[in-house]
């Protein structure tokens, strides 16, 4: 099991593409005689700008767009485990014109918070799954490393000195990397990050060791 785990390449949650009051708003503007959408669209992404969550709010932003005759405006707003765009989610005018592309923090926060600013049940409205990632484990090129073995082997040989980028408590860049150490006896510091793209410059500069992010996000460094 520890071998089919630890490879480099570890696969993740899906994400849920989110809005409230979505459909019973579109129902009464219908029913209203108004044209719906009649006025841009918002889509809140949970996290910074240039990671994976963002490319792929972008690409549905654009088609959406398309397909509705608005404009879908991406609003990142990064902070807290995703919370900060998901309070934000959970507090907009159930118009039907207030939409989020989340991550998988939604579905762990309640586990890992005592008391959160809105209802995973209640207060936000699952609408389509929009897709799942592979996560690519990667280390700065500032350290002679260039497998997971030897990986394990430089983190028992220096514990707590390797760092790690994470974006919040509990996101999948968190659990994947704590996964990797549980199941190697390893110990490794964790950097919180508002989003996983300021993470990944911070690994090429050697600022910290360590990334674990979405393949779209990271693998055009890797290349380069």
């Amino acid at each position: 099991m520890a071998k089919r785990l630890l490879r480099a390449a570890v696969r993740v949650f899906g994400t849920v593409f989110l809005a409230p009051g979505f459909a019973a708003s579109q129902a009464a503007s219908t029913s209203s005689g108004q044209a719906y959408p009649n006025k841009p669209l918002r889509l809140i992404v949970p996290t910074a700008a240039g990671g994976g969550p963002d490319i792929n709010a972008r690409l549905i932003a654009g088609e959406l767009g398309k397909q509705m005759g608005q404009q879908v405006v991406v609003d990142n707003r990064p902070g807290a485990s995703g919370i900060v765009g998901f309070e934000t989610l959970a507090h907009a005018a159930p118009d039907g014109y207030t939409m989020a592309r989340l991550t998988s923090n939604f579905t762990t926060n309640p586990s890992l918070f005592v008391k959160l600013p809105y209802d995973s049940a209640k207060d936000i409205l699952p609408v389509i799954f929009e897709s799942s990632g592979t996560f690519l484990l990667t280390v700065t090129p500032a350290l002679p490393i260039r497998s997971v073995k030897e990986l394990i082997e430089h983190a028992r040989a220096n514990p707590g000195k390797l760092s790690y980028g994470s974006v919040g408590v509990g996101g999948p860049h968190t659990l994947a990397v704590e996964l990797l150490k549980s199941l190697t006896a390893t110990n490794m510091t964790q950097v919180a990050y508002k989003g996983a793209q300021p993470a990944i410059t911070d690994a090429i500069g050697g600022q910290i060791h360590i990334v674990c992010d979405l393949m779209v996000s990271i693998l055009p460094h890797v290349r380069s």
